[in-house]
């Protein structure tokens, strides 16, 4: 999910809706820390984080939670966007969340 390098969520839609719980109006500019990894895995995700500052990927399975605080298994890819592309997505969602 695009979000910035402060980890705020710029896009959310029907489908994040359903498989985690929280309504666009909740996620959007959310720290995605607070709202998707489990407690127990958190601090990996501080350390996946901190691995794309410095323009590293990282994939790999995932524990996360639900808004009702359920966990259950992702597969997860995250991938810095680095130049121009990274200040113009193609999006028209995603644009209107970042201005």
């Amino acid at each position: 999910m695009p979000r910035t390098l402060r980890e705020a969520i710029l896009y959310w839609n029907a489908f994040p809706e359903a498989l985690y719980g929280w309504t666009s109006s909740e996620a959007l500019g959310a720290n995605v820390l607070d709202l998707i990894p489990a407690s127990d895995v958190r601090e990996a995700a501080v350390e996946i984080h901190a691995k794309l500052l410095i323009g590293e990927s990282w994939s790999g399975e995932f524990l996360a939670k639900k808004r009702d605080v359920s966990v259950f298994p992702i597969q997860v890819t995250d991938s810095p966007i680095f130049g121009e592309a990274a200040n113009s997505l193609d999006c028209p969602e995603l644009q209107c969340v970042i201005q």
